[in-house]
């Protein structure tokens, strides 16, 4: 509904004589300001500073309070992304790692079943080490098991080759 200009003019004098007294309808005004957030507009209480951007140096104004080191979310989120990529890949590093000498002690306690395994039935022969890789590690993808314990994934036979290799072996 629009109001004319006189209608205008009557409400803004009305509400200047209900903020000019001290009535119950002044208190509820303000109230109403208070939690609409409207009597805080444009006061700034907290002192700003100037920083520069931890990723592209961008300078941008931020609270002197506030722990903010990125300009905006764009920023913070491309630097969690390759946080996070650091941290996967290590992780992962340190799977492999730790999967490769699963395998090498496997196959020198277990020598009899390494040296017996046709290369047709690598699978089935090593389910127990493939089993327990997959409980302690959660891998159970055997081109993942490969690339793990020899650096590339070159396939089961291989693997297996390596195996019988290190099984082989007259360790003193």
């Amino acid at each position: 509904m629009k109001h004319n200009l006189e209608t205008k003019i009557k409400i803004g004098n009305h509400t200047k004589m209900l903020w000019e007294s001290n009535s119950i309808a002044k208190q509820r005004m303000i109230m109403g300001l208070k939690r609409s957030g409207l009597s805080q507009k444009g006061k700034i209480k907290v002192v700003r500073t100037k920083r520069y951007c931890k990723r592209c140096n961008l300078e941008f104004v931020t609270l002197i309070s506030s722990s903010k080191v990125y300009c905006g979310r764009n920023c913070s989120g491309k630097e969690a992304i390759r946080n996070a990529t650091v941290a996967y890949v290590a992780n992962r590093n340190h799977i492999h790692e730790c999967i490769r000498i699963l395998v090498i002690q496997w196959s020198i306690t277990n020598k009899e079943i390494v040296l017996k395994t046709p290369y047709n039935k690598i699978r089935t022969s090593l389910k127990s080490l493939l089993d327990e890789i997959k409980i302690r590690y959660g891998v159970s993808d055997i081109r993942v098991i490969c690339k793990a314990v020899l650096g590339v994934d070159t396939g089961r036979k291989d693997l297996i080759r390596f195996m019988k290799k290190i099984s082989s072996e007259n360790i003193c």
